[in-house]
């Protein structure tokens, strides 16, 4: 999936079948969602904020950010190219999830460790959680993970990762997917716990 940054001309994937073209001023009726989640609040975008396609309906985009996902105007997007081959000590740090959080860790080599925990809170404080511990070996600016049946793939983009998992990675509708941003950077030895998530009365964590 592009990754994209505020600010000017994207180039995203083709539209839905069904999606209906709109080239006025407002955003498109349809809601802009991803596997279901799409928030019923306005979500304020700040330049620099990177995002991911998911479909273009005439002169808008449905984007996810790390808030989730909506409507931008796709005038308003520029494409980010990435690093290639970025050292791999731009990946080491605590970075924080949708609904999750991981730690990344420096292996032997060009190896990488990780440690990450997801969840997924749903009405009348219904949860369910997941986690992933692998050793991998990068691939220029990509890894892929595998513990047991969990798959995950992660590309460093700039100060951003972009992650996208096989859906078996813990409990129904957990997910690794979608913008992980760094909290802090760790040294190699360093254990740092993942924190316990909050969530509102309609379920959403925060």
């Amino acid at each position: 999936m592009p990754v994209l940054l505020i600010g000017s001309l994207l180039v995203a994937r083709p539209q839905p079948a069904g999606a209906q073209a709109n080239s006025a001023g407002q955003a498109p009726a349809a809601r802009c969602e991803f596997e279901g989640f799409a928030p019923d609040f306005p979500l304020a975008l700040r330049a620099g904020v990177p995002a991911v396609v998911y479909h273009v309906d005439g002169a808008w985009t449905c984007a996810g950010f790390q808030s989730g996902p909506r409507w931008v105007r796709s005038a308003e997007l520029r494409g980010l190219t990435p690093d290639t081959t970025p050292r791999p000590a731009a990946w080491v740090g605590r970075w924080t999830l949708p609904a999750g959080a991981g730690t990344i860790w420096r292996g032997s080599g060009d190896t990488l460790r990780i440690e990450g925990h997801a969840w997924w809170l749903g009405a009348r404080g219904v949860s369910h959680s997941g986690s992933i511990k692998a050793l991998a070996v990068l691939s220029r600016n990509r890894v892929h993970f595998v513990d047991n049946m969990c798959e995950l793939d992660l590309a460093l983009v700039g100060e951003y990762i972009v992650a996208g998992d096989n859906e078996r990675c813990g409990g129904m509708n957990v997910r690794f997917w979608g913008i992980w941003r760094r909290r802090v950077s760790i040294s190699s030895t360093s254990r740092i716990r993942a924190p316990a998530p909050r969530y509102d009365s309609t379920g959403q964590s925060h």
